[in-house]
């Protein structure tokens, strides 16, 4: 890849993109070394970063053969990341915390099996390709930056919009896709941020609605280990309470979600559009 881009390409810092790409591929070389709750977090978050903006790379360049295995890695992380979450919350209780230990190693030996082939070096070079095809166009095409990145973004924003609509408090399920796709929004405004095309707080009080429905996601997530490990059903009771209150707070405060919508949108769609005009 060339170590110049033209004033369009420089106007929203297009190698920072590139800085996003190599600190997955950092993470993913210590990942492979390290198990630690810290390095398995920050390569979730990694691998989160770099699938936000994979769309975009998609419409230059093949990304399937790249894309899948970090989709797989991601998943293959998702059981461990939730008996580690209930640990923090529920390990108090010895008997509990001896069951959910006893998970976590299980996890972690199957993950040790799965690291040694994360982010080999044909996944680095296709990766790499895609990331040179997508730089090189954007350099061939003003404009194609932002007609993309438009159309991506409109696209996840419009997931959260239908999502929330659909949400009905007695079905979880339903705020469940919700999480899900604000997820994606929130790891496409945060690398939106990063390479420079929308400002630095674009994103405030997103956060909050994201670790709102996670809150509520990871006492679901608890009630139903509970109930199938036989736990005392006290405890399910309480996660089950939990939820209902959490809840009930994102109910009350849905308008205010909207509203950040409203605004997050009206930024972004300015500041990617005025990407041609600097």
């Amino acid at each position: 890849m060339s170590d110049t881009h033209d004033t369009n390409m420089d106007a929203f810092t297009i190698n920072a993109l590139q800085e996003r790409i190599d600190n997955y591929l950092q993470l993913a070389a210590q990942v492979r070394v390290d198990d630690s709750p810290d390095t398995i977090h920050d390569f979730r978050i990694a691998s989160r970063s770099v699938l936000a903006v994979e769309p975009l790379l998609r419409a230059t360049s093949k990304t399937r053969k790249w894309r899948k295995p970090m989709s797989r890695w991601l998943k293959a992380l998702n059981q461990l990341r939730d008996l580690q979450v209930m640990q923090e919350r529920l390990g108090k209780n010895p008997e509990l915390n001896r069951e959910l230990e006893a998970g976590i190693q299980a996890e972690l030996w199957a993950w040790g099996v799965l690291r040694p082939k994360i982010a080999d070096k044909a996944f680095r070079k296709r990766l790499a390709a895609s990331l040179e095809h997508f730089f090189q166009h954007c350099e061939d095409h003003p404009g194609y930056f932002t007609v993309t990145a438009l159309a991506l973004w409109w696209k996840t924003l419009g997931k959260v919009q239908a999502r929330l609509a659909a949400v009905k408090q007695d079905e979880p399920a339903t705020l469940h896709r919700l999480r899900i796709a604000v997820k994606n929004l929130r790891y496409l405004v945060n690398t939106l941020r990063h390479i420079g095309a929308i400002p630095t707080d674009a994103n405030a009080g997103l956060k909050h609605w994201h670790d709102l429905l996670g809150d509520i996601q990871d006492r679901q997530v608890a009630e139903s280990w509970l109930d199938s490990n036989r736990a005392d059903r006290r405890l399910s009771i309480q996660q089950l309470a939990e939820s209902a209150a959490l809840c009930t707070q994102f109910n009350e405060e849905q308008y205010q979600f909207q509203s950040i919508l409203i605004r997050l949108d009206a930024t972004v769609t300015a500041c990617l559009i005025a990407i041609d005009h600097q």
